[in-house]
């Protein structure tokens, strides 16, 4: 399916099948990228486990100590996670999240907190977030960027 001629391009979207294919094609992408936590195949334990495990196969640096993982199973009210460096553990608020994608989003975010680690990184963090903002602080603006542009990979 994904191998038909894109020779259509050419003459535009005139062509009603032409708009009706990429609406299905977007359709089925999206319903895969957006499947429910209770369409997993593993534990969730075990999915964030296999994340994490990704993350440090693929997006670590040369001095970078994997980190641990807790799971919680309630919903926090302001986090979906975050990374503890004090004790280099990643918590995930694992029924916080209503999709694989987004579970999977903030698993390699956290990670990428715990990969930003320095000695100065608990100062730089509050200095940023006093300075510019949560939104605006460059770990999260990384963290962000990195998790979005992996999570599919993933």
């Amino acid at each position: 399916m994904l191998f038909l001629s894109l020779s259509f391009l050419d003459k535009g979207f005139n062509e009603p099948w032409v708009l009706l294919v990429l609406l299905l094609l977007y359709y089925l992408i999206d319903i895969e990228t957006t499947q429910p936590l209770s369409a997993l195949n593993v534990p969730k334990a075990k999915y964030v486990h296999l994340v994490l495990e990704w993350c440090h196969t693929h997006l670590k640096h040369p001095n970078t100590k994997k980190p641990t993982v807790v799971l919680r199973y309630y919903t926090h009210k302001q986090f979906k996670g975050f990374y503890d460096p004090s004790s280099h553990e990643i918590v995930v608020y694992v029924n916080a999240h209503q999709t694989v994608q987004s579970l999977t989003n903030t698993v390699i975010h956290e990670y990428i907190h715990a990969r930003q680690y320095t000695k100065r990184f608990n100062r730089l963090y509050a200095q940023y977030n006093h300075d510019k903002g949560y939104w605006n602080n460059p770990f999260e603006l990384e963290a962000r960027k990195v998790s979005k542009q992996y999570e599919q990979q993933c």
